[in-house]
């Protein structure tokens, strides 16, 4: 087997550092990763001592700060800064923030983003040369799935607590009272509220979304800002139909007509299934990290 000659080291939260060593881990010289929290308590010496180790430090949420980039030039150390989503938020916010994400973007290697929406946000600020990017891949044993409609047609979706306004909690609540006839499930939430539907259900904190993925029929992710949200991915994935607030292929606006017009259908979304399948394998997705790290 080949293995590229490359030092890499991926900065991130601890769930894509996993996910990215998991894909990643084996397939160069090294492959390190560290969490952001961590990086981010580094001084500037620390990091550039660090930065030698490697060709190319890949920062996989873009809130980053002057000295990751003085670090690689002194080192000669290729930066890569990767937007993934409230970064971009955190960008815009201020001229500050604005003023730093433009200088950041002048000095690194490549400036990559999750999602096309963030693309197109990132050019607000003049930052135009910003290459599509997702570390998200499918589990193999998603190509043998057998997708058949579940045997009632449950809506699932995700609203962490604390976190109600920017996941769309009222308009989940206000779909619950137009169709009581169907449960709507929601996950990272316990449901401390009071006058509830009947029809609603908190499934808490779950270790194993796909298990619940798997028994809905519906899938909404209802949020003010997105990257590539796994969930959707791993939705489509199992042919399940699906409502976004941003745009991704072969899922609909989030509205209450189409949540209408999704649980009138029969059919599962076949065609949704094929366009993960078709371009989020494992193999696909190494061989555009290959393609960036050359």
């Amino acid at each position: 087997m080949d293995i590229p000659n490359k030092r890499i080291l991926f900065i991130s939260f601890e769930t894509f550092a996993n996910l990215a060593f998991d894909l990643l881990g084996n397939k160069f010289k090294t492959f390190d990763v560290m969490q952001y929290s961590v990086w981010n308590k580094m001084g500037l010496l620390s990091k550039i001592n660090l930065a030698r180790k490697y060709d190319f430090i890949h920062s996989f949420w873009a809130k980053n700060s002057y000295n990751d980039i003085i670090a690689c030039k002194l080192t000669g150390t290729k930066y890569i800064n990767h937007y993934i989503g409230s970064d971009v938020l955190k960008a815009l916010d201020s001229r500050k923030s604005q003023k730093k994400a433009k200088k950041i973007y002048k000095n690194s290697y490549k400036t990559l983003a999750d999602a096309d929406n963030l693309i197109e946000e990132l050019k607000e600020l003049k930052i135009n040369d910003v290459e599509l990017l997702s570390i998200y891949f499918y589990d193999k044993s998603d190509e043998s799935y057998i997708v058949t409609p579940p045997d009632t047609k449950k809506i699932m979706t995700y609203i962490p607590e604390g976190k109600e306004d920017f996941y769309g909690f009222n308009f989940i609540i206000k779909a619950a009272i137009k169709f009581p006839q169907y449960e709507f499930q929601i996950s990272a939430n316990e449901g401390k509220y009071d006058n509830m539907p009947s029809n609603v259900s908190f499934l808490g904190w779950v270790t194993d979304i796909n298990k619940y993925i798997d028994e809905c029929f519906l899938y909404i992710r209802s949020t003010k800002h997105d990257g590539l949200p796994t969930s959707v991915m791993q939705a489509l994935v199992k042919g399940k139909h699906v409502l976004s607030s941003h745009k991704v292929p072969f899922t609909h606006e989030v509205n209450l007509d189409n949540i209408e017009k999704c649980l009138a259908k029969d059919k599962m979304n076949h065609e949704g299934r094929k366009y993960i399948l078709d371009n989020y394998s494992k193999e696909k997705v190494i061989q555009k990290f290959k393609e960036l790290y050359q």
